[in-house]
């Protein structure tokens, strides 16, 4: 009997020496991604720009036109590999990518080919291939990051939400997943296509909470029509019209 009353004991200490979780990470410790946009620089390295949400009052700054405080950080990040670009961290934190909703593509990366990007996408055990993809059309594709992002207070809420209400009201866009991206690249006879965003200047006079109203250029997203690849390379556009046939 007393071998049995010890034998329990021993177990109980034994589960309680080892319960718990061993590999906590405290969110407010984290560089949780919102969306990311991939480009390439003449010289060939990768460039990674990054919108991590804040969730402390101690990193980033207010905004200077309403006083408010930040609730977003964007960084870019440079590297040899789309590895080393990816996996930098911001200001010492781990980055976080469950709450990633989409990756944008600029013109230059995607006609350069996708194939590196994709390759990192299905090998790193940290990346989630049911994030929505986009090319950012122009010439100037970082403006994403300064431009109204409808009602939503970053960019990847704004296309996530645009891909619950847009194909309801109209089929002149779409919204691919990097999962079926991916199959119709491997898929024969057929080629892979993504969701389209243009940046336009914003002409209306109404303000959102918060926003500034000295007269300074503010831009829109449009998002609509589609990008055509041929293979892993970026062809060519199809407006609304195009893309709804």
């Amino acid at each position: 009997m007393k071998r049995f009353i010890c034998c329990v004991f021993i177990y109980i200490l034994i589960s309680g020496s080892i319960s718990g979780c061993w590999s906590r990470m405290e969110p407010k410790n984290l560089s949780m991604l919102n969306s990311v946009m991939f480009d390439i620089k003449e010289n060939g390295d990768y460039q990674i720009y990054k919108e991590i949400m804040k969730l402390s009052a101690k990193t980033g700054g207010k905004d200077s036109s309403s006083g408010q405080e930040n609730t977003v950080v964007t960084i870019i990040c440079e590297g040899k590999t789309v590895a080393e670009a990816a996996r930098k961290e911001f200001n010492g934190r781990s980055l976080f990518g469950g709450l990633l909703k989409v990756r944008l593509f600029t013109e230059k990366a995607a006609k350069s080919g996708l194939l590196p990007i994709m390759d990192f996408l299905t090998r790193d055990p940290l990346t989630d291939e049911m994030t929505y993809m986009a090319i950012v059309k122009g010439e100037d594709p970082y403006r994403i990051y300064s431009s109204i992002p409808g009602m939503a207070d970053m960019i990847g809420n704004h296309i996530d939400e645009l891909s619950r209400t847009q194909p309801k009201l109209t089929s002149e866009s779409i919204f691919v997943r990097s999962l079926d991206f991916i199959k119709d690249y491997y898929s024969d006879g057929k080629q892979p296509v993504m969701g389209l965003i243009e940046i336009a200047m914003n002409e209306s006079k109404s303000l959102r909470i918060g926003q500034s109203n000295s007269g300074e250029a503010d831009y829109r997203i449009i998002y609509n029509g589609l990008a055509a690849f041929k293979d892993d390379k970026l062809v060519g556009y199809m407006d609304g019209k195009e893309a709804r046939s």
